[in-house]
């Protein structure tokens, strides 16, 4: 068995706080492709993803609370292994995009 073959890719965009107090976790976007799926993709090229990003929470760098967002991929491999990769971005209001 190959341990190298992808059976299945999971993509979300999310957000979660950390800091003082309870830790408060939102999956806003979220899509499973299956082995089928993937046979029909060329993972060799860029592939897009695509959603509307709401209007808040609107990411945050405070002492005692942050809100972070960010788009994770997780593979999961034919041995069963699993690999996550999470890329953090900024969500800010239209108006301070200037």
């Amino acid at each position: 068995m190959d341990s190298s073959v992808i059976q299945g890719i999971e993509a979300s965009v999310m957000w979660f706080t950390e800091g003082k107090g309870d830790e408060d976790f939102k999956v806003h976007y979220f899509r499973r492709y299956g082995a089928a799926e993937l046979a029909a993709m060329n993972l060799a090229e860029p592939q897009r993803l695509r959603t509307e990003l709401p209007y808040s929470p609107l990411s945050y760098e405070g002492q005692l609370l942050r809100i972070r967002w960010c788009v994770r991929l997780r593979l999961f491999m034919q041995g069963g292994d699993e690999v996550v990769a999470q890329h953090p971005f900024l969500l800010t209001a239209a108006h301070a995009i200037a």
